[in-house]
C-alpha cells in the first residue's frame, strides 16, 4: 500500500553531507511533509532536479528514523 504524503513548506537548500544507500549529496533542497496520520518525512531533491524544475519526483523520502521510504510513499 502506497502512503500518499503532502508537503508542509517551501523546499529550501541545503548543504553538508546526506548519504543515501551508497549516494551521496553535498548540496541538495529539501521540505518536510505528513501522511493523513501525523508521520513526519524529509523530501529530498538534487540541485539538479530543481534547475529542470523536476519537482514531481524527488531524489529520496525519509521517514522520521531517515529510512529512506520513497518505495512505499507518493509525493501528491
Amino acid at each position: 500500500m502506497i502512503t500518499k504524503i503532502k508537503l508542509t513548506e517551501e523546499a529550501y537548500v541545503q548543504g553538508g553531507a546526506l548519504q543515501v544507500g551508497a549516494c551521496k549529496l553535498t548540496e541538495w533542497y529539501e521540505a518536510e511533509a505528513t501522511d493523513n496520520e501525523g508521520n513526519q518525512y524529509r523530501v529530498i531533491w538534487t540541485v539538479e532536479d530543481v534547475e529542470a524544475y523536476n519537482w514531481e519526483i524527488p531524489w529520496a523520502i525519509l521517514d522520521e528514523y531517515g529510512d529512506d521510504v520513497s518505495d512505499r510513499v507518493e509525493l501528491v
